[in-house]
């Protein structure tokens, strides 16, 4: 926690026999990987990746892994979140993480405007462009997922069988 990882060939690694750890509010800048995670999928268990500011690394994410690292409400150098398999520009990340929701500011800095909006995978800027992408995708009982934050619009909802969950504790 409260850490720099910066110019090196990975900030983080994680291998084998990870257990219950939490790497939160750090700094991992021009790193060759951010995070690289490796190890038999049974091995690494209860592994959280959150909080942290991963901006300017070759790969922000690489899983080399099947365990699903949970790499949540991060801030990936830029609004629409992580690139790769993620939908934005930021840092990339590789199959097997789970980047949504993500900050849209660095951590410790107040966002400019609402939190993320995702569906299938692609961020957007407001919920009824989430919304309308859902309708045009002919998706069976499509899920959009809202971060807290202020929304200021008025949403129609016109999809059969959507969802519009929240993603964590907190008002949309």
């Amino acid at each position: 926690q409260n850490n720099t990882f910066e110019d090196n060939v990975a900030g983080v690694a994680v291998g084998s026999a990870t257990t219950d750890t939490t790497v939160t509010n750090n700094e991992i800048q021009e790193n060759d990987i951010g995070l690289e995670v490796f190890g038999g999928d049974d091995d690494i268990e209860n592994f959280g990746f959150n909080q942290n500011n991963i901006v300017g690394n070759g790969d922000g994410i690489l899983n080399l892994d099947d365990h699903v690292v949970n790499a949540t409400n991060n801030w990936w150098g830029a609004e629409s979140g992580p690139s790769g398999e993620g939908p934005g520009e930021g840092d990339a990340v590789t199959e097997n993480v789970e980047f949504s929701p993500f900050l849209n500011a660095p951590v410790g800095e107040e966002p400019e405007d609402a939190g993320s909006v995702v569906f299938d995978g692609e961020a957007f800027d407001t919920i009824q462009a989430a919304v309308d992408a859902a309708g045009e995708n002919g998706m069976e009982d499509p899920l959009v997922e809202v971060a807290p934050g202020t929304y200021e619009e008025s949403v129609t909802i016109d999809v059969e069988d959507l969802t519009l969950q929240g993603l964590e504790d907190g008002p949309i």
